[in-house]
């Protein structure tokens, strides 16, 4: 026989022969990986079945550690006070009783004063009433002026018109600011005046009870003359 290896359908003896043996390993990794889970399983079992029965000896001890202590009280004994009388003798000091400084206070006394009523007394007051025939006109212009329905109101109420005399008369003649010769002064009242040339001019009387200047008012009227 020739040493080549026969080939059993086609393939030869020596590629069977590796295929066996592979297929042995398989068959051995398989079996055992089998016995390696059995194993596994069966310590599982095992352990939990140790641990259900360890359970009721495990359950008191677990239950009281995470219980939480309830605080006791103790009672507190009290004990009697007991007092003793010794034959100490009292010592008795004069403290002196504190001073008591009056305060000094800065109280100033009102004073009142008497009120007092005051009348005020009006003041005679006179009223000048001036009347004139005539304020404007051609040159020449006579203007005849009368004073005498002025009249003075006392203090009292009174009313004393210059017609009766009780009045002294100034008269006063102005061109332009100036005065135009002397004043006049009489108890009659009336005043005539003859202007000669065109112009304005102003009239004016001063009025007074009696000489001494007292008790006086004024008034004044504006003439006009043309051509």
């Amino acid at each position: 026989m020739d040493k080549e290896e026969i080939s059993i359908n086609g393939t030869s003896t020596k590629e069977n022969k590796t295929k066996v043996e592979t297929n042995s390993l398989f068959t051995a990794i398989f079996k055992l990986g089998k016995a390696l889970n059995s194993q596994i399983t069966a310590a599982i079992i095992t352990a939990i079945a140790a641990i259900i029965v360890a359970l009721p000896t495990l359950l008191p001890f677990i239950s009281s550690k995470l219980s939480t202590p309830t605080p006791t009280l103790a009672p507190i004994s009290t004990s009697s006070a007991t007092l003793f009388f010794t034959d100490t003798p009292i010592i008795l000091t004069d403290t002196p009783s504190p001073t008591i400084l009056p305060s000094l206070t800065n109280t100033i006394t009102s004073t009142a004063v008497p009120s007092e009523t005051m009348t005020l007394i009006p003041q005679p007051k006179l009223i000048v009433l001036l009347q004139a025939n005539k304020t404007s006109g051609r040159r020449p212009l006579t203007v005849k002026l009368d004073a005498r329905e002025s009249y003075l109101t006392d203090y009292d109420g009174q009313t004393y018109v210059c017609r009766n005399g009780a009045c002294y008369y100034t008269w006063k003649v102005y061109s332009n600011g100036q005065p135009m010769g002397k004043s006049v002064t009489d108890s009659g009242g009336t005043f005539d005046y003859t202007f000669g040339k065109e112009g304005t001019y102003m009239i004016t009387v001063w009025i007074c009870r009696g000489r001494d200047g007292a008790d006086c008012g004024g008034s004044g009227t504006q003439i006009i003359v043309t051509r």
